[in-house]
């Protein structure tokens, strides 16, 4: 990297690869690079009339939930599923053993939930549970397990001979579709209460009912008889019929897309195909509408013409979809739309919880793998979740949680994690090794590397900076309109200036200054209003035009005996000024610290008259304070 701070293989910034486009199938679902291939829902194999046959079939289907088999009579822990049953409950017991002792090693990622066989689990969360799908001995089947989080224990929720897909989990209700072990068996939408084992039946008919989405009490999914795609929705408390919320003819080229159902929020695709020149492109409108609102839906966003449907989550009051090859979220309070990144690769839709949003882009460093990137809304800020660590996918936020999967040869880890744990704040472990590249801080659990690291040891160390608070990570400047590498620390925010290379500008400090003044309040104080340079007489201070404000005594003596090193003979103003900025208050009493202070922009001098002579001035743990206001005070925990 040389100088460059925090453009090592895990910056965010780095240029990324043509994303996969968007749509609701893939040729392949387990190659994260196949192109999307939209396609019309099929009309299912119609179903027997006769009351016998439906009678039978539910019939088994209840004998199957009556008993559960164990793991090893499941088959699923036995060699001929391609992991061996004692590697699989050895890294099961290696993880629960983490959690026990609430102790991680440098090789055991603390977001492991455990491996199984296959490529596909396509876990989901509610922050209470993980649930996943296991596969069975036909190359359809598959079967439904879950986890408590507080005990990480697989439970099976479903199993036996059964075509299941379209999992979704919300407050300990997990929704699925099941059907016969064939390509074309239509599907009913069933679900387990997963504390009490109660199986729901929450759509049976004649149609074929798939892709399920679950919040609270309401579920909506895609229901297509052969005539007609039909979208449902439905509230678990009430033995009404569901509603229909659109429709399209099946053998037409209208489609529905499949539901999302956050927040009190459903949000589902409408498009019509056509053929130009011998390819065929849609136009396709994005719509949401409250669950509990009898009301016209909302039109979030449209296109025309495009070769590829967009991928789209809910959460909170936020939309987010892929576009023309960006990630985009709508925030449907106020309608104003953001483009968060782009280009994006993605391995599967986006994810949100209504603050941060999370997907997966092809690793810029290892083509072959897959990394899984976070967007906090709230800050504006981009950062890594998991990068070069394999082929991550499939990533589902929900109620302060997330869980994704990793392929790893012939098996898919699950992983899961609180959210607060994957932010850049978060404490990472003790390497339990060095660096001369990179320093790791136990105190705080964070690394400082390269140019960011030459930076801190060259002007003050620990006593002008303090120790880091984050990782790496990417903030949005307004002053420049783009998201720059940054790195929080006690008392100061770092930040890497590409436009500047190879000058001493590359690596510079934030005006956090200001913005803690301006969290509290102060910028309209008296303190902070500017004062006349004719009345700035007093010998023993500097007075400040380009602010209107003065620097005096001690204050003065700290401010011109430290800078950032530009080559000038001593320390010249410009190097201070490149420190610490300007002056923006006057000297007053802290109301809530009692401390005399004086903001500068980007620092804040504190004085503290019982301590010895070195550090009566100190810079104030500023860094500290924005961190708080973002709510980034990650702890370090091995899982929820």
């Amino acid at each position: 990297m040389g100088k460059r701070s925090g453009m090592g293989s895990n910056s965010p910034l780095k240029r990324l690869r043509p994303p996969a486009p968007g749509g609701w199938h893939r040729d392949d679902p387990h190659d994260p690079r196949q192109r999307y291939r939209p396609h019309l829902p099929k009309a299912p194999a119609r179903r027997s009339s006769a009351p016998q046959a439906a009678t039978s079939r539910r019939a088994g289907r209840s004998k199957q939930a009556a008993r559960r088999p164990s793991l090893r009579e499941s088959g699923w822990l036995t060699p001929r599923r391609g992991l061996g049953s004692g590697a699989l409950l050895l890294l099961l017991a290696a993880t629960l053993a983490a959690v026990v002792t609430g102790h991680t090693v440098a090789s055991q990622e603390p977001t492991l939930l455990l491996a199984i066989p296959g490529q596909d689990a396509a876990p989901v969360t509610d922050g209470r549970f993980v649930a996943w799908l296991a596969p069975g001995d036909d190359p359809l089947h598959r079967d439904v397990y879950a986890a408590n989080l507080a005990d990480r224990r697989p439970v099976p929720l479903s199993t036996g001979p059964a075509k299941r897909a379209g999992l979704d989990l919300s407050r300990g209700i997990a929704v699925w579709s099941e059907s016969e072990l064939c390509e074309r068996c239509p599907a009913d939408i069933v679900g387990v209460r997963i504390e009490t084992g109660e199986r729901l039946v929450v759509a049976a008919t004649e149609a074929d009912e798939t892709a399920p989405s679950i919040w609270r009490r309401w579920v909506a999914w895609l229901s297509n008889d052969g005539r007609r795609q039909r979208l449902m929705l439905r509230d678990l408390n009430t033995d009404g019929a569901p509603e229909t919320l659109a429709q399209a003819e099946a053998a037409g080229n209208e489609a529905i897309g499949p539901p999302r159902v956050q927040s009190g929020l459903v949000v589902w695709l409408e498009s019509t195909a056509r053929s130009v020149e011998g390819q065929r492109i849609w136009d396709w409108r994005l719509l949401a509408r409250h669950v509990a609102a009898d009301e016209e839906p909302m039109v979030v966003a449209e296109g025309d013409d495009t070769p590829y449907l967009p991928e789209y989550a809910v959460g909170g009051e936020m939309v987010v979809y892929t576009a023309s090859e960006a990630l985009i979220a709508v925030d449907l309070e106020t309608g104003q739309a953001r483009t968060l990144a782009s280009p994006v690769v993605g391995s599967s839709p986006p994810t949100t919880d209504g603050q941060y949003v999370f997907w997966g882009r092809v690793s810029p460093e290892q083509p072959d793998q897959i990394d899984i990137l976070g967007f906090d809304l709230a800050t504006t800020s981009m950062f890594n979740v998991t990068v070069n660590s394999g082929r991550n996918g499939a990533p589902q936020a929900k109620d302060g949680a997330l869980a994704w999967q990793r392929n790893v040869g012939d098996a898919v880890e699950i992983h899961v994690a609180r959210v607060n744990d994957v932010l850049p704040s978060a404490p990472r472990p003790d390497p339990g090794t060095s660096s001369d590249e990179w320093v790791y801080f136990p105190e705080t659990g964070h690394y400082l590397a390269h140019g960011f690291l030459a930076f801190w040891k060259r002007h003050g160390g620990l006593e002008t900076f303090g120790y880091p608070l984050t990782e790496e990570f990417s903030q949005w400047d307004p002053d420049s309109g783009r998201l720059r590498t940054v790195q929080y620390f006690e008392r100061a925010r770092l930040a890497y200036y590409p436009e500047h290379a190879g000058t001493p500008l590359e690596i510079q400090l934030g005006r956090i200054g200001v913005e803690e003044a301006a969290t509290w309040g102060f910028l309209e104080s008296r303190a902070f209003r500017s004062f006349l340079a004719d009345s700035q007489d007093d010998p023993s201070c500097v007075f400040f035009p380009e602010t209107g404000h003065r620097v005096c005594g001690a204050f003065l003596v700290y401010w011109q005996a430290r800078g950032l090193d530009l080559g000038d003979p001593g320390v010249s103003n410009r190097e201070s000024l490149a420190l610490f900025g300007y002056p923006i208050s006057e000297v007053f009493t802290d109301p809530a610290s009692g401390l005399t202070v004086q903001y500068f922009e980007r620092a804040r001098f504190e004085w503290h008259p019982d301590d010895s002579d070195r550090y009566r001035v100190m810079l104030g743990r500023l860094g500290v304070t924005l961190l708080a206001r973002h709510g980034w005070r990650g702890q370090a925990q091995p899982a929820p």
